[in-house]
C-alpha cells in the first residue's frame, strides 16, 4: 500500500498561527480519531472511515497546543554517521559486533569476514550519510535471511522468501503468501530485540493474526516477548528516524 501524502494545515496556537506537516491514515478498525506522532518526529492523523476530512482536520486543530508541544519534547535525530560513531556496534547473527571506520578514496564497501569487527569503508569523496545508508542496508540484506533461517529451521516455520526494505514505521511484515520483509534498521538493535522481531513475523506464518493463538505461539518461541516489546518502544524512538529521507547511493 502506498505511503499517505503529506500535507500541511495552519493550526491556530498559543504561539501564534504554525503550519504542521501531517498525514493521513484512514483505519477502518479504529473507531475514534487518534493523533499521533511516529518515530521519525511526523504527525499522523488516524481516522475511522465514517469521519470526514473537515471532522478530522477540526480535531487536529483543536489539539495543536498538543501537538506542538509533543514535537518540541522530541530530541532532534542525529545523523548516521554520529549515532553509529557513538553507538559504535551492529547487531547481526545474535550478537553486537564492534564497528571500525576507514576513509580512503574508493568506493564504499563492508568486510564482515572478521567475527570481532565490521569493517565500514568510506569514500572520502563521496556523502557520508548516503555512503552509510546504503552500506548497512547491504549488510542487513546479507545477515537477516540468515538469521530468519536460522530460527525457521529451530523453530520449523519456513518463510517463503525476505526482503529488506527501508520501512517508514514497521520493523517487519509478513505476506498472506509467506514472504518476511524486514526494516534494514533491525541491524541497530539489540540482538534480543531483533530476534524478538524475525520471531514475531514467523509466528504469522501459523497465525496471521494477533489472536489469542498468535500470541502463545510467539510466547513459546520468545519467553520474554511482552519485555521485548516494551523495550521496543524505547529503541524505536532512537532509530526508526535514522537515515530517513536519503536518496539511495549508487555501489
Amino acid at each position: 500500500m502506498p505511503l499517505a501524502a503529506v500535507r500541511l494545515f495552519e493550526a491556530a496556537t498559543r504561539e501564534g498561527v504554525v503550519l504542521i506537516p501531517y498525514r493521513m491514515d484512514r483505519n477502518p478498525r479504529l473507531r475514534h480519531l487518534r493523533i499521533v506522532i511516529d518515530e521519525s518526529n511526523q504527525v499522523v492523523l488516524k481516522t475511522p472511515p465514517r469521519v470526514s476530512d473537515r471532522q478530522a482536520i477540526r480535531f487536529l486543530n483543536e489539539n495543536a497546543d498538543w501537538v506542538m508541544q509533543r514535537l518540541q519534547q522530541r530530541p532532534s535525530t542525529p545523523s548516521l554517521l554520529d549515532y553509529l560513531r557513538s553507538s559504535q556496534r551492529l547487531s547481526l547473527a545474535g550478537r553486537w559486533r564492534p564497528i571500525t571506520f576507514y576513509f580512503r578514496a574508493r568506493r564504499p564497501s563492508f568486510d564482515l569476514d572478521d567475527p570481532e569487527e565490521v569493517a565500514l569503508f568510506l569514500d572520502t569523496q563521496r556523502d557520508r550519510e548516503l555512503q552509510l545508508r546504503w552500506l548497512l542496508i547491504e549488510i542487513a540484506k546479507r545477515t537477516l535471511p540468515q538469521r530468519v533461517e536460522y530460527f525457521s529451521r529451530r523453530h520449523r516455520l519456513k518463510a517463503h522468501g525476505v526482503g529488506v526494505r527501508d520501512q517508514r514505521s514497521r520493523w517487519g511484515s509478513c505476506s498472506e503468501t509467506g514472504g518476511l520483509s524486514l526494516n534494514w534498521r533491525l541491524i541497530l538493535l539489540p540482538p534480543r530485540l531483533q530476534d524478538h522481531i524475525i520471531l514475531h513475523e514467523l509466528a504469522h506464518l501459523q497465525h496471521f493474526d494477533h489472536s489469542r493463538a498468535f500470541y502463545k505461539l510467539l510466547n513459546q518461541l520468545d519467553p520474554h516477548s511482552a519485555k521485548h516489546s516494551e523495550e521496543l518502544t524505547d529503541w524505536s524512538y532512537r532509530v526508526m528516524g535514522l537515515a530517513r529521507n536519503l536518496l539511495q547511493v549508487a555501489s
